[in-house]
């Protein structure tokens, strides 16, 4: 079959098998992210949305590039009033929200879904300030194909910012580091 292709694919290459998925259009991007999310009872982030977040520059100085790098992650909304961080991660199994949260002191670091080559574009754009940092992840204008996902605002978690999080999994909110 056409994913036992692909994780065999994955297991030679070491790529992701996320990324391999979407490459190979075994899965849009949307099914897929939406089906880990659920996985997760979490919500999940769009590369669309990532690419158009302009994450401000207080958020983005609360995690060092180098932290980012290291656990693959990317910090999107911060809100002063909860003291909570939300971020992108493309696993949540390693307790990146946990490092996270150590390391910036905030009362509570909320994990979303993101593809990894998503989060590694959000890291050169917005810590490497390379505008073309997502060029070969979004589809080209006036290509046909349809928008990256379905439009869903949860209660301004984006902080107008443009940041749309889709749910993924029965409207739970995001797993917490407390």
């Amino acid at each position: 079959s056409q994913y036992e292709s692909v994780y065999h694919q994955a297991k030679r290459s070491g790529e992701p098998i996320i990324e391999l998925l979407i490459d190979t259009n075994a899965m849009s991007e949307h099914e897929l992210l939406k089906a880990v999310a659920h996985m997760y009872q979490t919500r999940f982030v769009s590369t669309e949305r990532l690419a158009k977040a302009g994450i401000d520059r207080q958020t983005l100085s609360m995690v060092p590039r180098r932290v980012c790098e290291r656990y693959h992650c990317c910090p999107v909304v911060f809100d002063p009033k909860t003291q909570s961080l939300s971020i992108v991660v493309a696993d949540l199994d390693d307790d990146v929200s946990k490092h996270v949260q150590v390391v910036t002191g905030v009362r509570e670091v909320r994990a979303y879904i993101a593809r990894p080559a998503a989060i590694t574009a959000s890291i050169r754009k917005y810590y490497g300030g390379d505008p073309m940092a997502f060029s070969k992840l979004l589809p080209e204008k006036g290509s046909g194909l349809p928008p990256a996902m379905d439009e869903t605002d949860l209660g301004g978690l984006g902080g107008g910012l443009g940041l749309d999080f889709e749910v993924g999994g029965r409207g739970r909110a995001a797993p917490r580091a407390r």
